[in-house]
């Protein structure tokens, strides 16, 4: 019997792709982590720039408010023609800054789990057919399970891709 792919094949294959998707994780969980909080730091000063201004224009007390709630009390104002508060552009503008931060953090997350899951499930594919790497060489099943492995491997990296665009 010919044997295309060896035991050595698959063998090497497996460690790598679990080394390289270990490594790649990391690297891109390291640079995500930074990238929430850099944009978290950013909506806390947003909010405090946004609280300061509420207390220098209004005498409103906001002090121990979060953004989130600075945010919902701004949209429960009276949607008259008569309330200044609720037709001020600066709290409009601030208010539409903060939704827009709170959407990107909310794709980048939804992001970052899927790559996650999908970099943790071919990881541990891999350590699970590591060992049997001597089984699978030689066989009718090491071909689709080697072609399989590439592909899942090459939609991790284009999740990763996608993450590092979103995140830069």
């Amino acid at each position: 019997m010919v044997c295309f792919i060896s035991q050595d094949i698959l063998f090497w294959t497996f460690s790598t792709i679990i080394q390289s998707m270990v490594a790649f994780v990391a690297l891109l969980g390291m640079v995500a982590v930074y990238k929430i909080q850099t944009i978290e730091r950013n909506k806390e000063n947003i909010a405090e720039s946004m609280r300061g201004y509420l207390v220098k224009n209004w005498r409103e007390e906001v002090s121990g408010y979060s953004f989130e709630e600075i945010i919902k009390e701004i949209h429960d104002l009276p949607k008259d023609s008569q309330s200044v508060l609720y037709n001020n552009r600066i709290l409009k503008n601030t208010s539409l800054r903060l939704s827009k931060k709170d959407k990107y953090l909310i794709n980048i997350k939804g992001i970052i789990n899927d790559f996650f899951l999908l970099t943790i499930s071919l990881i541990s594919f891999s350590l699970i057919l590591l060992p049997m790497s001597s089984y699978l060489g030689c066989n009718e099943y090491s071909l689709p399970i080697l072609v399989i492995i590439i592909l899942w491997s090459t939609s991790a990296l284009y999740l990763g891709y996608r993450l590092v665009k979103k995140l830069i």
